[in-house]
């Protein structure tokens, strides 16, 4: 809007995100000591967005079964209740659409790959997607992650993803949230086979009947896996990407 001062939108602190719920719960409703916690938790896992807050609590109105708010509450850690987020889904995916650059998608796509929370290295990542041919056509690696650190900066700019940056090091990093990398990952189901399992504390690989024959990429980032078995040989003849990194006894 070439406005001359940018204002940062933060997102809901975690008191004023528990108000939100609750007023948008019933601000009549009295919950049990069980409820309270179970809601106080699924406020959190809203991430301080007041639309995702305001429909989560919209759709909870009037329910006092216990067991139906632990079972909503497990489906919001698991991102798989989309019946209910369809519309914040619906929201952010805008800002994805209106990208307009297949490259720049791409990037925003890959950074889904990586494990929830984890602040990625710049350099890291930009070598993942010049290998990827996601970054092509430059005359020298060093234009290509030119080319990187201005796609990763003009994701940054429109808030799809995070700045960050690590004390010790100083070495600058992105962050993908948590919300948006959900919607990541469902856009990359929809149009190409994946199979996103990073950060889920496995201790061993995906069963062979996950590894389907179409699938192209496969992250299977920081887990706890020990080792492939000798006999373990599934056949995917179209996987250009396996992520294996960050099982430290592998």
């Amino acid at each position: 809007m070439a406005c001359h001062h940018k204002i940062k939108v933060k997102p809901l602190s975690e008191g004023e995100a528990w108000i939100l719920f609750m007023e948008n719960l019933g601000r009549d409703i009295v919950v049990s000591p069980e409820v309270e916690r179970i809601a106080k938790a699924a406020a959190k896992e809203c991430a301080g967005l007041p639309l995702r807050i305001i429909i989560v609590a919209g759709s909870l109105r009037g329910v006092d079964d216990l067991h139906e708010w632990r079972n909503t509450l497990k489906k919001l850690r698991e991102s798989e209740f989309r019946d209910m987020d369809e519309k914040v889904f619906q929201v952010l995916r805008v800002s994805y659409n209106r990208l307009g650059d297949v490259a720049l998608q791409q990037c925003l796509l890959y950074c889904a790959l990586f494990p929830e929370d984890q602040e990625i290295k710049r350099e890291e990542l930009i070598g993942y997607l010049i290998n990827e041919g996601i970054i092509k056509g430059m005359r020298s690696r060093g234009d290509a992650f030119d080319e990187g650190h201005t796609m990763l900066n003009r994701l940054q700019n429109v808030c799809l993803l995070e700045s960050a940056k690590m004390e010790y090091d100083g070495s600058r990093r992105v962050k993908i949230h948590d919300l948006i990398r959900d919607i990541a990952i469902q856009i990359l189901q929809d149009n190409s086979q994946v199979m996103v399992k990073a950060g889920a504390q496995l201790k061993e690989l995906p069963d062979v009947e996950e590894w389907t024959e179409n699938l192209t990429r496969v992250s299977l980032m920081q887990n706890q896996i020990k080792e492939i078995p000798s006999s373990y040989s599934p056949r995917c003849p179209y996987l250009s990407t396996l992520l294996l990194c960050q099982n430290r006894w592998l």
